[in-house]
């Protein structure tokens, strides 16, 4: 019976505070404790072990680590597992209808930057991540406390204190990359893992799991929310610092392939980033983005797809391009056969040698009627991206698109 009345008290709650909760539970939550307290019942008010033990983590560090990304991501991070942790205590199944999940809490964090004018860099960003999080871990402990039922933290501050007090709370920033798409060496040392890097251009890629990704140029941080994480597979960004628009200045390229599974074909695709910035600060002054869907828009409307039963063949055009392929040994086979082409779901990004960037990809022509992988044909094709800067955000667009007859 209390678990039903602790998740009716959710339900209600959630359903009366809806957006603008974010907001009052940062007016009602007590602020940070500044030193070490001891844990009170149910979340209590001033003190709670997190504050307390981040707050002796400060005191024991010199000001630069105790103001650094490390330290404001593992702020965020620990208040993220705890609210976590907090629903799924109420009811696992409960967890499942309350929006706590990563988007709404970086729009959240958002709305929060937009509301006080702060500026987007990484300090503001994880200050607005961890203030949501935390006022909301603070509103449910209380909210737990006013039933009478046991909610204790999940962990206790002296605990805590010791595992933070194994962190290097500088950056990982080695002089060389193993390069080739290599695994890094990734330390339990440092809580943000390297994922690209160039070391001589002091340009750098963190994995800022669940909030993101973290990029480092010239010592100047931002957070990229909206940059997917790693997928299943680990397969890694790769980066490189070049004049991508040839205007004399140089630009942070990444390539990311982020989604990995299997559909009618292996699914493979991924992202083009290109950062304009700073050269003396690091300073980023825009981001453009090219991904999946983006390379449907630019020539859905260019290519055609025919299917030729009599001559069981399959043919796909784009522009003067033809490309035909013969159709494989359908169950049954007549005028009426249907094919349709998806096109982002394979597909690559790869730097060269002479400065170009390349996009490979299959768009695979699968049968309406027997929708399974052995009956798609795939029409590999290639393309160069060119990316043009301007006044206010950069394009990313293809040229000498060209429809191949066998495989890249």
């Amino acid at each position: 019976m209390k678990r039903i009345l602790l998740a009716g008290i959710l339900i209600l709650s959630l359903a009366v505070c809806g957006a603008g909760c974010a907001a009052q539970a940062e007016l009602d939550a007590p602020s940070a404790s500044s030193g070490a307290g001891e844990e009170t019942p149910h979340g209590g008010a001033e003190e709670n072990p997190i504050d307390g033990a981040f707050a002796h983590m400060r005191e024991v560090l010199g000001e630069e680590e105790a103001e650094s990304e490390t330290m404001a991501y593992l702020y965020d991070r620990q208040w993220y597992w705890e609210l976590e942790e907090v629903f799924s205590r109420i009811d696992p199944n409960l967890y499942l209808y309350i929006d706590f999940d990563r988007d709404y809490i970086l729009t959240q964090a958002r709305m929060k930057l937009m509301a006080t004018g702060e500026g987007e860099s990484a300090a503001n960003q994880f200050a607005a991540i961890g203030d949501f999080l935390r006022g909301e871990a603070l509103r449910f402990h209380a909210l737990l406390g006013e039933t009478g039922a046991d909610c204790p933290y999940t962990v206790d501050e002296a605990s805590l204190a010791g595992a933070l007090s194994g962190y290097r709370y500088s950056l990982n920033a080695p002089g060389e990359w193993p390069g080739g798409g290599a695994m890094p060496a990734w330390s339990g040392e440092y809580p943000l893992p390297l994922l690209a890097g160039v070391p001589e251009k002091e340009a750098y890629l963190y994995y800022a799991h669940p909030f993101g990704m973290l990029l480092n140029i010239r010592g100047t941080s931002k957070l990229y929310p909206d940059w997917p994480g790693l997928s299943p597979r680990m397969g890694l960004p790769e980066m490189r610092v070049m004049d991508a628009d040839s205007d004399g200045e140089e630009e942070v390229v990444i390539t990311h392939t982020w989604v990995t599974g299997v559909g009618l074909t292996y699914i493979s695709a991924g992202s083009l980033y290109v950062v304009e910035y700073n050269p003396d600060s690091g300073v980023v002054r825009g981001t453009t983005v090219f991904d999946p869907d983006d390379f449907d828009d630019l020539l859905k409307d260019e290519l055609s797809l025919r299917c030729d039963p009599g001559a069981r063949s399959l043919s796909l055009s784009y522009r003067d391009q033809t490309v035909t392929q013969p159709l494989p040994e359908l169950p049954e086979l007549n005028e009426t056969v249907r094919y349709g082409l998806i096109m982002g779901e394979l597909m690559r990004y790869e730097f060269q040698d002479d400065g170009r960037i390349v996009l490979r990809a299959d768009l695979v022509a699968y049968c309406k009627d027997y929708p399974y992988p052995a009956f798609a044909v795939t029409f590999p094709l290639t393309a160069d991206v060119v990316y043009t800067d301007g006044e206010y955000s950069g394009r990313i667009g293809l040229q000498n698109v060209s429809l191949l007859e066998s495989g890249w």
